[in-house]
């Protein structure tokens, strides 16, 4: 029996595209339709009665157009296979064979990294820590409060001592060297990942990284983290495209040792490889890793 797809993501944007060329120009487009009543109801007379007036009803019928959706995803992906277009990537999937595939589908647990919530995290972390540092203490400071209020003049003294000195340490975590530390950091994700969502797969010496839009996920990322954890222990199966892998001694067009460019184009070239050296810090594939563009991303059950 053929297992179900429960899907978490899909681009239906991307499918819509690629579906329009696979089905050769066919626009696969589901349709619904609502058969809508439309009925006139005189106003309450003295508070007494309503009655319907003699207007007949109008119907009328809403229409709404779809775009391709679960079930047509499910036809793109076995129109894939079907023409032997849909790369299967294994443990035992050498990445020169990467060289001419287009379409890729990866099985295994992930790592999920929401750099919006990581740079968040990052940004607020001194604060969250002593939130998260006062109230795993509260009892103990309470306690110490209360047994002070009761003590006499010297245990007093050496309990309220105790507090103020546990309530110091946390202070002492959180200070401003460490809260601009990590405001920097937050400042760098902000830059090389914005808002990116960053799924990561490891197919045994081989890693395997597709980067998502949030717009496309079925169900709100707190709920997915909540469901699935960031580490997951199910396999989910992505299906993309194959964007970047890691080559050696890959040449690249030096465009700035061109003598007859204008000097202000000149200058914008060399900043666009400066630019490309620093994010190329960020965001280029590792010796194992091949970057993926997701189009779905389901578990089967």
């Amino acid at each position: 029996m053929e297992k179900l797809k429960n899907i978490i993501y899909l681009d239906y944007e991307k499918i819509y595209s690629l579906s329009s060329q696979l089905f050769e120009g066919l626009i696969i487009r589901s349709s619904e339709q609502h058969d809508v009543s439309f009925q006139e109801i005189e106003a309450v007379m003295d508070g007494k009665s309503v009655e319907k007036s003699n207007h007949e009803t109008e119907k009328k019928r809403l229409e709404t157009f779809l775009n391709p959706h679960d079930y047509h995803y499910l036809k793109f992906e076995k129109a894939l296979i079907k023409d032997n277009r849909l790369f299967n990537f294994s443990i035992d999937t050498p990445m020169n064979e990467l060289e001419n595939k287009t379409f890729i589908k990866v099985t295994g647990s992930i790592i999920l990294t929401d750099h919006e919530r990581l740079r968040y995290t990052t940004s607020n972390f001194i604060d969250i820590a002593y939130a998260l540092q006062f109230v795993s203490n509260n009892d103990l400071i309470n306690e110490l409060e209360e047994r002070s209020i009761k003590a006499g003049s010297a245990e007093k003294q050496r309990l309220r001592k105790q507090k103020d000195e546990i309530i110091r340490q946390l202070k002492k975590n959180a200070t401003t060297d460490q809260k601009e530390y990590y405001e920097k950091i937050s400042y760098i994700m902000n830059y090389s990942y914005g808002n990116d969502v960053e799924i990561t797969q490891s197919i045994g010496k081989n890693s395997v990284t597709s980067f998502f839009i949030k717009d496309y996920f079925k169900i709100p990322l707190d709920m997915f983290v909540r469901r699935y954890s960031r580490k997951s222990v199910v396999d989910f199966t992505i299906v993309g495209l194959v964007t970047q892998f890691h080559r050696e001694n890959v040449e690249r067009p030096d465009l700035s040792t061109i003598s007859d460019t204008p000097e202000f184009r000149r200058a914008i070239i060399n900043l666009t490889h400066s630019t490309f050296d620093v994010e190329s810090t960020f965001s280029a594939p590792f010796e194992n890793e091949i970057f993926i563009e997701p189009l779905a991303m389901y578990t089967e059950v």
